[in-house]
């Protein structure tokens, strides 16, 4: 399906069409397989792998162009370091063939590190999706799971017409100015399609 034509479909058809995209990238099947044997809680593999994916696509490129590392996002109930500390550790030896870093963050702790790291405070938040509802742009506020071990299950909070239209926009529940326009110089350098929205002319 050509790219001005999935943007006008309905969510669920937009939704299978980049599952289609995503199933292409082998690399990135292959580590969704790894995570759901690990036992992670509300599992997501999250963020840039997924929309510089469907990026990739839409420019001719390789799958897996510009994916710096994959984003492993998570809930669990015990937020106590020690335990996050655990999985990140275990998770060295699973990941340990993989050619780009995969990070796992507790998204029920993040109330407890982000404001100092950032100067943006935030709430606790309740699940994992809720989490991913304040990604930084648009774009990567999505999340991807296995369901009866090879089904894809997808949560798009902002939707995914943004990605589609390869649209950057900002998200501002969490992030700064200075971070975004970061991220856009560095995306936009690497996939020239992009189209980015200025950050004063968000809300």
């Amino acid at each position: 399906m050509e790219q001005n034509k999935i943007i006008y479909q309905d969510i669920r058809e937009q939704t299978e069409f980049m599952i289609e995209v995503l199933q292409k990238n082998k690399q990135l099947v292959r580590l969704l397989h790894l995570i759901e044997s690990f036992g992670l809680p509300d599992w997501y593999l999250a963020s840039g792998a997924i929309c510089q994916t469907v990026w990739n696509c839409f420019h001719g490129f390789d799958l897996n162009f510009g994916i710096n590392d994959y984003d492993v996002v998570y809930f669990d109930a015990d937020i106590s370091y020690e335990k996050e500390d655990f999985y990140i550790q275990k998770s060295k030896e699973i990941f340990k063939d993989f050619d780009r870093e995969v990070q796992l963050r507790n998204q029920a702790r993040v109330h407890l590190w982000f404001p100092k790291k950032t100067g943006i405070q935030v709430p606790p938040f309740t699940c994992v999706e809720e989490a991913i509802a304040t990604f930084p742009t648009t774009s990567t506020s999505i999340g991807i799971t296995l369901v009866n071990k090879d089904k894809i299950k997808v949560v798009t909070p902002r939707g995914l017409y943004d990605l589609l239209t390869m649209t950057v926009r900002a998200n501002k529940v969490r992030v700064s100015k200075e971070v975004y326009e970061k991220k856009a110089a560095d995306w936009s350098s690497k996939w020239p399609k992009l189209t980015v929205i200025h950050w004063d002319y968000q809300r």
